[in-house]
């Protein structure tokens, strides 16, 4: 497993991750905490501000799925 070390690094992982699927901004960060250097890098809140990261989404996906 690699380390990320950069925020862009980063960032391109989690839309590698919600481009399969929406995940909830838990999901993310318990995927990514293992795998990068510093937890100040899972800018969290840019992401939501950009519209990725939507933990309400989520919830909507997650519902429909199990319906």
């Amino acid at each position: 497993m690699n380390i990320l070390e950069d925020s862009k690094s980063i960032r391109l992982k989690i839309m590698d991750f919600l481009s399969r699927r929406e995940h909830s901004s838990r999901e993310i960060f318990k995927k990514l905490s293992p795998r990068v250097e510093s937890k100040e890098l899972l800018e969290e809140e840019k992401l939501k501000a950009d519209g990725l990261l939507s933990d309400e989404r989520f919830a909507e996906s997650y519902f429909q799925s199990r319906k």
